[in-house]
């Protein structure tokens, strides 16, 4: 069953990537006819609550909609910062790409995306990856992630930050586990302001 998954993968992912693409086409040869509109891979919006760290779907999988930029059009969103660290592994390459500091106000949800990379990664393939948040803070609630490796294993960790949640700093951990071996844990700061 794993090997008929690992063939199919690709190609679906192939199907996909043809699906948004023509959709994308559509939309832009309708711009040009009708009412502009804002199109669905537009990074630019007037639409009220959206932030620099909402998700978007590119080819090469989840992405910051501040991190996301468009030939000739004016990105309104501040770049997302990320930081690289090692993960704690005898002798492997393999590096996490994720927020380790999110600035927001009390009542939000922010979005983490957990990216594991290295030389090391292609050995893994199809292996049980997991996210999973250790000492939250009282009012901070995050989702624990779970995917499969690929060359670029990507995962969204989504971080909801109570109304009630006080002013000030507040840091939780980040455990990463490949195929039930701890590859340590990172720190992730969060920063209530007003």
């Amino acid at each position: 069953m794993r090997e008929i998954t690992t063939k199919l993968l690709p190609k679906l992912y192939i199907l996909i990537l043809v699906v948004v693409i023509l959709g994308t086409l559509g939309c832009k040869s309708k711009q040009n006819t009708e009412t502009p509109t804002i199109s669905m891979t537009s990074t630019v919006s007037a639409i009220a609550g959206q932030a620099a760290d909402d998700i978007m779907l590119t080819p090469g999988g989840p992405a910051y909609r501040g991190n996301v930029h468009e030939q000739g059009v004016v990105n309104p969103w501040p770049e997302v910062q990320t930081v690289e660290t090692p993960l704690n592994a005898t002798g492997e390459d393999i590096r996490l790409n994720y927020r380790a500091f999110i600035e927001t106000k009390a009542g939000e949800t922010r979005n983490n995306i957990l990216w594991l990379y290295g030389t090391s990664i292609s050995a893994k393939m199809g292996k049980a990856v997991a996210f999973t948040p250790e000492n939250l803070p009282s009012g901070i609630e995050a989702n624990s992630e779970q995917t499969t490796t690929s060359p670029m294993t990507k995962a969204v960790m989504e971080i909801n930050i109570s109304a009630q949640v006080s002013t000030g700093e507040y840091t939780f951990n980040i455990r990463v586990e490949i195929d039930g071996k701890d590859y340590g844990q990172v720190p992730c700061t969060i920063k209530v302001i007003n």
